[in-house]
């Protein structure tokens, strides 16, 4: 419950400083304000929702550190989540801390927010380093690790501390984004029963042009898991 206090308390404190700022065009916008729909919500090279969903993003950024809330909601499916996070910047490195959050939408009583009781919570807190190269060469890496919560333990109750790996790379052709990608995990946890690859594939971006001040930006993914054998091909659009 105090972690949730705190990730609320910290959003909310830096609201008013945004609302009260001087509008001034030369200047970004401290706010990100989007919206992605998706064919179905593939995280990692898991499925965790078989439908078209609905992601809403709020994120505010002040210097190096950036604190937002982002969902993903089925569409005629049972399925939400609502998650928190703080990451802060420092060069090419980044530190990213995560509160996921899941809940039935058909029975709201099954899970409680505020509940934080290892063995009955639906919240599941995982802390992630994330590399991102410069312009000359574009290469991403993520480590990230589970430290507390939900669906992160073994039979015997025990933590599993689940951890996944990423390496990325992007570039362009013809004003399209392509992003190849490979990730996997070292042992045994929610990811998979064993150390294997979970999530190969390639993303291709592209920015559709809708009139001179507003573009459309669509993308596809092929992703395959190669531990479980699935296989995914996504769409999803953004709206910002």
């Amino acid at each position: 419950m105090k972690r949730t206090i705190l990730f609320s308390v910290a959003f909310f404190l830096f609201m008013p400083i945004a609302l009260n700022a001087q509008d001034n065009d030369n200047e970004e916008s401290p706010w990100n304000l989007s919206a992605d729909i998706t064919s179905r919500y593939i995280w990692r090279g898991l499925q965790l929702s078989d439908g078209l969903n609905l992601q809403p993003t709020i994120e505010y950024s002040i210097g190096n550190f950036t604190i937002g809330t982002w969902g993903s909601y089925g569409v005629g499916i049972p399925f939400a989540e609502v998650d928190v996070y703080a990451q802060y910047s420092l060069g090419n490195f980044s530190l990213l801390v995560s509160d996921y959050y899941e809940q039935d939408e058909y029975d709201l009583s099954a899970s409680k927010y505020f509940d934080w009781k290892q063995g009955q919570t639906s919240h599941a807190l995982e802390g992630a380093i994330i590399y991102t190269g410069p312009e000359k060469f574009p290469i991403s890496a993520t480590a990230a690790t589970f430290f507390y919560g939900c669906d992160d333990s073994d039979d015997d109750d025990k933590r599993d501390y689940s951890t996944y790996f990423e390496l990325g790379y992007s570039f362009e052709v013809n004003d399209f984004g392509i992003n190849p990608f490979i990730g996997g995990t070292p042992f045994k946890g929610t990811y998979c029963d064993k150390a294997g690859i979970v999530n190969v594939g390639f993303e291709v971006t592209k920015d559709i042009s809708i009139s001179n001040n507003f573009k459309l930006p669509i993308s596809g993914a092929f992703i395959v898991n190669p531990s479980a054998q699935h296989v995914f091909l996504v769409f999803k659009l953004t709206l910002q």
